[in-house]
This record gives structure tokens, sequence and C-alpha cells, in this order.
């Protein structure tokens, strides 16, 4: 598996594709559907394919990418996710 994301000024597409290039899950970020500095709850919906990654779709609707957990995840976990430009 591997994860492909690109980012432009308006929106982040992020991708998990397996070992033929198939798209197993594919998430659309808009920027400006985002409130920088806020905490949304989210459920996480998919591991993502780096050490300590996971999807998630947050309570508005909005799909997120989280990196840098503490601590393990599991799919269908509530957790307050941080909204944070990179």
């Amino acid at each position: 598996m591997k994860l492909i994301s690109h980012t432009d000024s308006f929106e982040t597409k992020a991708a998990v594709l397996d070992i033929n290039n198939r798209v197993l899950e594919f998430n659309i970020q808009r920027v400006f559907d985002l409130n920088f500095g806020a905490s949304v709850p989210a459920v996480i919906t998919a591991a993502a394919p780096m050490n300590g990654a996971w999807f998630a779709r947050a309570d508005n609707g909005n799909d997120l990418f989280i990196q840098k957990t503490k601590e393990p995840l599991y799919i269908g976990q509530r957790v307050v996710a941080r909204i944070e430009k990179e």
C-alpha cells in the first residue's frame, strides 16, 4: 500500500493505493471548510499506510488525515482532532 497526497490553495487530496495501484480510500479536505486551531469531534475510519497516521470523518462531514498520534487508535474510535496547518 502507499499513500499519495496533493495540496493546492483550496484543498488537500489524499489516496491510499494497494500494491496494484488501485484506489482503496480517497479523501478531499477543503481548506476553506476548516477552522485552523479548532478541535473537532471525529470518528476514525481507516488506518493510513504510515506509522501513526489515520483517516477520520469529522462530525461536520469533513474528511481528515490525522498523524503524529501519541497513542494507538482503532477504526470506529471517537476522537477530538485539532486542526492545524502544516
